[in-house]
């Protein structure tokens, strides 16, 4: 007896389109990937959710396959909105979980990485909690030890950055615990263990900057070392140590004053720039800003003038675009600005004004720096507008501060910074139009950034002397005659 011929499936069956979305996925991801396959591979898994009754009960899987259809495409063409809806589909697939069942661990991975991905693109505090949440699930569904020490890893990576947002004691507490629990399961020989060190440094550092504790820095610096120190002849992330070393060095001359750690991070950092094994433009300004520190604290004019050639040759050979290229245009405008305090020569004051509009220029909207370089365009306005009694410039410098302060979300560790500019650009605007409107605001805004913990504390404390110093009395000056620019 012949057997029955199978049934042809019929293109409103759920199971059909769903294997056909995965065989279509499948094939997207084989050597001849063409993006007309995951296209459809996504038409096929929407038209199965779409046709699948409400009681299907493996509509979790439907979700899933939908979620890592639009994961495949997004990786190809970048597009926002596949991000946008992969988060939602995965979402819904864990969700749709029945009762009592427990989600496949690669849906919570899935799920952490897309929202981890959207943050660093939109800086929204949300995602990176849910990337925190999902995460968790993740450590907690691994059986096999290193797996689940490597994700631990990368979940300490985003409590840390969490922890810097929220400066809550729970959040520093559980990045520091995540860190320990990876540094204690690597031992002295463990080729991971010098990430695992330089990842509790870090960890240590926002601790310092919400509580100030100089402990906290020495601990950081000695984590730092004994990465460097630990790191194998050849370790990739060699640079990566050098580098948080001599940050921490940094960090640790802006609170104790000691030339020893600034001199250090510098040879080290210049050391970087002459090998060439990494960013070119980053360590260029990396050490170009130590150089500068160490200026502004001994005075020494041939740090500045190391500062300024060392930017100009990096800025010779950038591609004359982009946030990088900001960068060190913003450093340009700074070191400007020292020179003038040195001199006196307004038209210094210009030509700093016009590489910080450059900088900010170069800055795309969206890019995590774009905050900081709108901050500094408006200081470089406010510097300008206070001797030129320019009360156009003056307009500016607050309107671009303001969008400086709107650029970094509330909780971010930029955020002090910004709101000391603001604060600045307000009380010259009250000095160059003789009127007093804007003083109340400028005094609340720099109590707000010597009050915000997480920031730096010069930062902090430079906000406090700020709004001591600053005399109501002042914003009753005449005008003074403007001068036009050169």
């Amino acid at each position: 007896m012949s057997r029955p011929p199978n049934p042809t499936p019929a293109p409103d069956d759920p199971t059909y389109l769903h294997n056909l979305s995965i065989a279509l996925r499948t094939r997207f991801t084989g050597p001849n990937a063409a993006i007309k396959d995951i296209d459809e591979a996504v038409r096929c898994a929407k038209s199965a959710l779409a046709v699948a009754p409400e009681a299907y009960e493996h509509r979790d899987a439907l979700w899933s396959n939908l979620g890592r259809c639009l994961f495949a495409r997004h990786g190809r063409t970048g597009d926002p909105q596949d991000l946008d809806d992969q988060i939602e589909a995965f979402r819904q697939s864990l969700a749709a979980t029945p009762p009592g069942a427990v989600a496949p661990v690669y849906r919570h991975f899935l799920l952490w990485k897309a929202l981890r991905q959207r943050h660093d693109r939109s800086r929204a505090l949300g995602d990176l909690r849910g990337a925190v949440e999902a995460g968790r699930h993740v450590v907690a569904g691994i059986d096999d030890p290193a797996l689940r020490l490597r994700h631990l890893a990368d979940l300490g990576d985003d409590l840390r950055d969490l922890a810097r947002w929220t400066h809550a004691d729970a959040d520093i507490a559980a990045a520091l615990s995540a860190a320990d629990e990876v540094v204690e399961a690597c031992p002295d020989g463990d080729p991971r263990r010098a990430m695992a060190l330089s990842r509790r440094g870090l960890a240590l550092r926002v601790r310092y900057r919400r509580d100030g504790r100089l402990a906290d820095l020495d601990d950081a610096v000695r984590d730092q070392r004994g990465a460097l120190a630990g790191a194998e002849p050849g370790d990739p992330d060699l640079d990566t140590y050098v580098d948080r070393l001599a940050t921490a060095l940094a960090d640790r001359f802006d609170r104790t004053g000691d030339l020893a750690d600034v001199s250090e991070a510098i040879d080290r950092r210049r050391r970087m720039v002459e090998a060439e094994t990494s960013d070119d433009t980053a360590n260029a300004h990396n050490l170009a800003t130590a150089l500068y520190a160490r200026y502004k604290h001994t005075g020494a004019v041939a740090d500045l003038d190391d500062a300024v050639t060392t930017v100009r040759g990096a800025l010779g050979r950038s591609s004359g675009r982009g946030s990088s290229h900001g960068s060190l245009l913003a450093c340009l405008a700074a070191f400007t600005h020292a020179r003038f305090d040195l001199v006196g020569d307004v038209d210094l004051l210009w030509q700093a004004l016009a590489y910080a509009r450059e900088a900010a220029a170069a800055t795309p909207v969206g890019a995590p720096e774009r905050g900081a370089r709108l901050s500094a365009l408006s200081n470089s306005l406010t510097m300008v507008s206070g001797p030129e009694a320019d009360i156009a410039l003056a307009d500016e410098a607050v309107g671009v501060a303001r969008e400086a302060v709107r650029s970094v979300p509330p909780g971010h560790p930029d955020h002090a910074s910004v709101l000391l500019n603001l604060g600045h650009a307000l009380m010259v605007r009250a000095e160059v139009a003789g009127d007093q409107a804007d003083l109340p605001e400028a005094a609340g805004v720099l109590r707000a950034a010597a009050d915000f913990r997480g920031a730096k504390p010069t930062t902090r404390m430079r906000a406090a002397l700020s709004r001591a110093a600053w005399n109501v009395s002042r914003a009753t000056r005449v005008p003074r005659r403007r001068r036009s620019p050169p």
